[in-house]
């Protein structure tokens, strides 16, 4: 292959990528744009419109079977030149460098996933409104964010879409059962539903970063870790 082709260059990029979908990783990036072409051309195109490829762990178990039958039809494309599974591979290798390129720059060691896949906080009720300050006062983001649709990081995207994040776990959580105490546990959000509140979205950077918080469990914790207390009152009516 020629190797100043984007496909040769593309495979030089993973060559040395430890599989991990790091926000910081270019070859996570890479290939993540090669998975959304190869999806494309191989399934998209033939597919109808209601069944197209989400890029989520079945197509992983789909290309896996295909890879082993090199002849398939499915990688025959005849508008796209492809005959096999090998040149309906390098085609997307190639087109996935082109638009890298295109969405991060020429310099592939300046290329990170975060930078393409982001998470934006979308209010509920009011979040797609169509009134732009509105949106502006409800909506977050967008977050830069590592992970995958099928990784242990399930920050989830549509191939047949794009790479913006779509579905994430929206609370973290490990729990120590010989002391709940030393428990810790993270929001996607933060504990107010209220926008003006400082706690509207004060756990969401830590969540991004996959950091998390500790987890007062016993009266005793919780007593020693309160700023604030709310006291219920009924109604002297």
């Amino acid at each position: 292959a020629d190797p100043s082709s984007g496909a040769a260059r593309g495979a030089a990029l993973l060559a040395g990528w430890d599989l991990h979908d790091d926000a910081d990783s270019a070859a996570a990036a890479y290939f993540n744009i090669f998975w959304k072409n190869l999806l494309h051309d191989a399934f998209g195109r033939k597919l109808p419109a209601s069944a197209q490829p989400s890029g989520g762990d079945r197509w992983f178990a789909v290309v896996q079977n295909l890879v082993a039958q090199p002849d398939s039809p499915w990688w025959a494309d005849a508008e796209l030149g492809t005959s096999d599974r090998d040149s309906m591979i390098a085609r997307a290798a190639d087109q996935a460098w082109t638009e890298a390129r295109s969405l991060m720059g020429a310099d592939a060691t300046t290329w990170r996933w975060d930078r393409i896949h982001t998470l934006t906080l979308t209010n509920a009720s009011l979040g797609t409104s169509g009134v732009a300050p509105v949106e502006w006062l409800l909506n977050r983001g967008p977050y830069p964010v590592g992970g995958g649709s099928s990784v242990v990081e399930a920050n989830g995207w549509d191939a047949s879409v794009g790479y913006s994040v779509d579905r994430v776990p929206s609370m973290r959580m490990v729990v120590d059962l010989a002391d709940f105490d030393r428990s810790r546990w993270i929001n996607l959000a933060g504990a107010s539903g209220h926008a003006f509140d400082p706690h509207y979205t004060d756990q969401t950077d830590l969540w991004a970063a996959n950091k998390t918080l500790p987890w007062a469990f016993s009266r005793a914790a919780i007593a020693a870790a309160a700023t604030q207390t709310l006291t219920l009152r009924p109604s002297s009516r």
